[in-house]
């Protein structure tokens, strides 16, 4: 509640940063005895200031400070007199008013919230209901986010940034199969982008228990054979061959994915651990097969 406060406090204080000043900064007159053209053009240089601050700050608008710019310009440059009043004098109610808005514009934003707004809302244990986590909550808005996505691409079945959005949020979600099946519309639009196909088989072996046996190995050929140096596709191709034993292929598609990984990264290292693990399996297939 207090940190609520005082970032409202501070908030006000800056508006009325920008409405009192202005108010106030009128100047006095130069004097209509001035006939000096010097002191004049001073006058009109000070006047082209103040509206560009008034253009900045909102209080005249593009047309109008256009407007008020060339005429400005236009008497100084034909040496205007000082005869007539160049800037307004100050009100005498300019004190009064910036007061009057100074407590005026305080008091109503306070007001306007304790009556429209939720003051209880500030207090953490108000804000979850009992028995419903924050998380379950976040989770639930998450979930109706991604429902209305899929419900606006079936009327939009050609934004392919939407089903690529779907299919990451699915897989976030851990909806496999529903992600896998986004992949395919996004991949459908581009059919020639590896990438796409291999994310698509990775969930669809995700939702068929971590399986890459039949459709999901399909894919990952696909992908291959529309980018042979696809990491995520060498990295599935590998691991399908290994999952059949057919470790001497497995190691075949890892050692081309270690050629394109990042070198000494996290993850080069993981590929050549996969690498010494399926070379460890070959050596003692073959062990065995000497033994019998």
């Amino acid at each position: 509640m207090t940190a609520f406060v005082v970032i409202a406090a501070m908030l006000v204080a800056g508006a009325l940063l920008f409405v009192l000043p202005p108010l106030l900064a009128r100047r006095q007159p130069v004097g209509s005895g001035v006939e000096l053209p010097q002191a004049n053009a001073q006058v009109l240089r000070e006047q082209i200031v103040e509206i560009d601050q008034q253009l900045a700050s909102g209080r005249l608008g593009p047309g109008e400070h256009a407007d008020v710019s060339a005429e400005i310009r236009r008497r100084v440059l034909e040496g205007a007199t000082a005869s007539a009043p160049v800037v307004p004098p100050r009100d005498a109610r300019a004190w009064p008013v910036a007061l009057l808005i100074g407590v005026l514009v305080p008091g109503l934003v306070v007001g306007l919230y304790l009556v429209l707004g939720s003051p209880a809302a500030l207090d953490p244990p108000a804000v979850a209901a009992p028995g419903k986590s924050n998380h379950a909550l976040s989770r639930e808005q998450i979930a109706g986010m991604v429902a209305r996505l899929a419900a606006r691409l079936q009327s939009q079945p050609d934004d392919f940034e939407g089903w690529v959005m779907l299919a990451r949020s699915r897989s976030a979600m851990a909806e496999y199969a529903g992600s896998a099946d986004a992949w395919g519309r996004a991949s459908a639009l581009r059919p020639a982008d590896a990438q796409l196909l291999a994310e698509q088989a990775d969930m669809l072996a995700m939702a068929r228990g971590r399986r890459l046996a039949g459709d999901p190995e399909a894919l990952v050929q696909r992908a291959l054979m529309v980018d042979g140096t696809n990491s995520k596709a060498l990295a599935l191709a590998g691991s399908a061959a290994f999952e059949r034993a057919d470790y001497r292929q497995a190691i075949a598609h890892w050692r081309k994915l270690a050629e394109v990984a990042p070198e000494g990264s996290e993850f080069t290292r993981s590929v050549q651990a996969s690498i010494a693990d399926a070379q460890q399996r070959l050596a003692r297939r073959a062990c065995r097969w000497r033994a019998g």
